[in-house]
């Protein structure tokens, strides 16, 4: 709060009296990012006899990257498309991780188990939704020909790499014709009853 220690016309000076519509600027910082260390020491402790027994290993955490630290790292890469090689720098740089490339993959494969629940309950409601919106778009990668879809309802979207866009394909990626499809005039979408198709006006 910043006030004026004196009126610029007479002079005399001023109480510091909040005023309600006071201006107002703000500036924005980060706050100093460090990494978080736990250490675990399991000891070894000799008898009287001379066997050392150790502490117990089971309280010691099976993962060496913590939850939060995964979820960046699998955001990094998934969402914003880093390379693993890229994430590995802009952790090293950004936060003070050192992790390995092959730690990013092993990671990766952790969070794609854990959200596989959350990914199931999504096509689930899609599947349910009484009407669907879908379109695909194709691209070559390396000389192969991938298609990717989506399928967008009121509670939930959903997205599908797939090897094409045939027929055969698409209709196991909608399970069962369940509700209206909103979709453009492609033939591979035939299997999809016609009055229960709302051809996009676009």
């Amino acid at each position: 709060d910043l006030f004026p220690s004196e009126c610029q016309s007479c002079w005399k000076p001023l109480p510091m009296t909040p005023d309600p519509s006071a201006q107002r600027y703000q500036t924005f910082e980060l706050q100093p990012v460090t990494p978080l260390t736990v250490e675990y020491r399991v000891h070894g402790v000799a008898c009287e006899c001379g066997y050392k027994t150790h502490g117990p290993h089971d309280q010691v955490p099976v993962l060496q990257f913590g939850p939060r630290l995964s979820a960046v790292v699998a955001v990094l890469t998934g969402a914003y498309h880093l390379s693993r090689r890229r994430a590995v720098n802009l952790l090293s740089d950004l936060v003070g991780v050192r992790i390995s490339t092959g730690s990013v993959s092993n990671i990766e494969a952790r969070v794609s188990a854990d959200v596989k629940p959350a990914v199931e309950e999504a096509w689930a409601r899609v599947g349910e939704a009484p009407v669907k919106h879908t379109d695909g778009t194709s691209w070559y990668q390396a000389g192969l020909l991938l298609s990717l879809w989506t399928i967008a309802t009121s509670v939930a979207t959903v997205f599908k790499i797939v090897a094409n866009s045939r027929r055969t394909t698409l209709e196991l990626l909608f399970g069962e014709k369940h509700g209206v499809l909103v979709s453009d005039r492609a033939t591979a979408l035939k299997f999809w009853a016609m009055e229960l198709r709302q051809i996009c006006w676009a």
